[in-house]
Order: structure tokens, then sequence, then C-alpha cells
């Protein structure tokens, strides 16, 4: 099992490391910023927050830094990126209910 922790180490690496080279050269000095990986704790915690409200107000935002150990911007951004797929589902499921009928 040694081997596979390091392997899944090795990817977490190889990450960053594509995402610097992708990230663009004239980025004007900005450094890259690395991709935020959600534990399964994290997760359900945002997940059951959403259910409740898929907008929460500044209060419960900072609730959710607190209880995940997460930034602010991540977040917002999940939240954001969160909504913006149920509403693509949404229309997914809408088209293919128009083609069945």
């Amino acid at each position: 099992s040694g081997s596979e922790s390091g392997s899944h180490k090795g990817g977490g690496g190889g990450l960053r490391k594509g995402s610097g080279g992708g990230g663009g050269g004239g980025s004007d000095g900005k450094p890259t910023r690395v991709r935020t990986v959600l534990n399964e704790k994290q997760l359900h915690t945002l997940r059951t927050c959403y259910a409740a409200n898929p907008r929460p107000d500044a209060l419960m935002k900072e609730q959710l830094v607190e209880m995940t150990g997460l930034s602010p911007r991540v977040i917002r951004v999940w939240f954001q990126n969160k909504r913006c797929k149920d509403k693509k589902k949404t229309i997914l499921m809408k088209q293919q209910m128009q083609q069945e009928k």
C-alpha cells in the first residue's frame, strides 16, 4: 500500500505542474492557483447546506468557512459552480422530456 500512497502524492504534484504549464505565459507574474481537493466531510457539509439554501448569505458562508476549514473564495466558487451545474442539468432534462414527446 506504500506504493499507492506514493503514486497518489505524485499525481497531486503532476496536477500542479500541469496547471502551471497550461496557465499561460502572460499572467503578469501572478502565482498559479492550486486546485483545491475537497474531502468527503467538506463535500457533505457543502451539499447539505446547498440543499437547504443554494444561495447562502454572508453569515452562512462564514459558518461554512469555520466548519470546513476552506477559504471564503473556495466556498463562494463551489456554490457558483454547483448552481451552474444544477441549472445545466435542469435544462438537459427539459430538453430530453421535450424530445420524448
